[in-house]
């Protein structure tokens, strides 16, 4: 498992992203970002230790969507849907 990338509260949105196809959020670890300044798309690892190519997703997948298990696992959180600053509360939303 990777460590996750330190993004701020500013673009928690950031945090968790999709590979093209896939319907479930990923923590991101790794990225080099298509634009530093949008910070919405690029080539990076996740969490899980997955590769690929990364997106930020629309407001219903970001907030329905399916977390990945083991993203979740190497987290300490729950799996749920949804990115966890939309779901979870305390230090757990922060994840």
């Amino acid at each position: 498992m990777h460590e996750p990338l330190a993004i701020d509260t500013d673009h928690w949105r950031s945090r968790w992203l999709q590979f093209r196809g896939s319907g479930d959020l990923h923590r991101v670890s790794a990225i080099r970002w298509d634009a530093s300044d949008e910070m919405i798309a690029g080539t990076g690892t996740t969490v899980c230790g997955a590769h690929g190519r990364l997106c930020m997703p629309g407001l219903f997948s970001r907030t329905g969507a399916p977390r990945c298990p083991a993203c979740c696992a190497a987290l300490g959180i729950p799996f749920g849907d949804g990115a966890p600053l939309n779901t979870l509360e305390g230090e757990a939303a922060d994840a």
